[in-house]
């Protein structure tokens, strides 16, 4: 266990440090026990990534660590509440005594659910999904696509879970005498011991949502002096502007909530919120651990009332954008970009554009106003 120095006027933190199984790290997911935090940014590998993860597990390569925050009560879900991996473990979740959250580790985690679940997982109603990856017995590799090789999922569902029905389609799928090495190589990713720290703070009951933040933000903060690199930009903007008022990042969500049917992720509204905010980018993702203090101080200078009045305009901003694009391409997503920082630019000199208008809704664009 590393115990950070206690510093006047912060809450005890306590970083432990141990390793874990992934069958016990799954089966955790599926207790309802591990969970996302809110603004934490969307599952991106693609089929290729996830593939090269299993290989990994297999020839037992480093594959980095799991970083979880445990807070002292469950309350914490009343204001920063947890989003399972897959809204099939939705209940397990709510009926779970304990909950950590999943600060670093989720592209992997969720990629071996995405496996065991079938290659495709619900969450918060969006689809997430890979193409089926296979073992090629003749090759001893794994391979995209299905039919050929043996079904990684098939694997995953028969030892995972011990279902009878896909054990016995793998016994009659698996030629005789390679039974035992298909067995050994499911043990090595079960078994496969993984670094895992655990951040826990100390939060009473009744502890303000600015304090909640401000005990995970000094975590967070520790963890990185103590080597363990955490540098998500997506966790401090989210944190910074939780730890001011709950109105914030509820507007923040609100925008979210608006634009993810168009794949749009956290990362283009976490950066223009920056933005707002007068804080640059590059403060956050180079100076990690001044950036959330830095960030929070830069907001002090502004009231609620008026970040929240540009974030307003922010959300404008952002459906001027998706009503340009199905004016001139239809329905349209942004799936296919390879950054979505390239429309940060686009909707910040909309959202300046709002400025000199008199619109306050969506409903009172016009089409000059889809005029770039």
């Amino acid at each position: 266990m590393v115990t950070p120095r206690i510093e006047e006027g912060i809450e005890v933190t306590r970083v432990k440090a141990e390793d874990r199984a992934l069958k016990v790290l799954i089966q955790e997911i599926q207790e309802g026990k591990l969970a996302l935090p809110p603004f934490q940014r969307d599952f991106v590998w693609d089929t290729s990534k996830v593939k090269d993860l299993i290989d990994s597990l297999v020839k037992q390569y480093p594959i980095g660590v799991i970083i979880l925050w445990k807070p002292s009560t469950k309350n914490i879900g009343k204001v920063i509440y947890p989003i399972p991996l897959s809204d099939n473990y939705a209940n397990s979740l709510k009926e779970s005594n304990e909950v950590f959250y999943i600060l670093d580790g989720q592209q992997r985690l969720t990629s071996l659910m995405l496996v065991l679940e079938g290659y495709r997982i619900i969450r918060e109603g969006r689809l997430i999904q890979i193409e089926p990856i296979s073992y090629d017995l003749n090759k001893g590799e794994f391979v995209i696509g299905s039919g050929r090789g043996i079904d990684l999922h098939k694997v995953f569902k028969a030892f995972f879970r011990y279902d009878v029905d896909a054990m016995n389609d793998l016994r009659s799928e698996v030629p005789k005498g390679m039974w035992d090495h298909i067995r050994n190589l499911f043990m090595k990713i079960s078994e496969y011991r993984i670094p895992v720290y655990i951040m826990e703070t100390d939060i009473g009951e009744k502890d303000s949502i600015p304090k909640i933040a401000k005990n995970l933000s000094e975590a967070f903060i520790r963890i990185n002096k103590a080597g363990i690199r955490v540098g998500n930009f997506e966790l401090i903007a989210s944190l910074a502007a939780t730890s001011l008022d709950p109105r914030i990042s509820s507007k923040l969500r609100e925008i979210y909530n608006e634009v993810k049917d168009y794949n749009i992720g956290w990362s283009p509204i976490l950066r223009l919120f920056c933005r707002e905010v007068n804080v640059k980018q590059t403060d956050i993702v180079r100076i990690p651990l001044r950036a959330l203090e830095g960030l929070r101080r830069k907001m002090e200078k502004r009231s609620a009332k008026e970040v929240l009045n540009g974030l307003d305009k922010l959300r404008l901003a952002f459906l001027l954008f998706l009503r340009y694009l199905e004016s001139s391409l239809g329905k349209y997503s942004l799936e296919l970009l390879p950054s979505q920082i390239a429309i940060i630019p686009i909707i910040y000199y909309l959202r300046l554009k709002l400025e000199s208008t008199k619109i306050t809704d969506v409903k009172d664009l016009s089409k000059d106003d889809l005029i770039l």
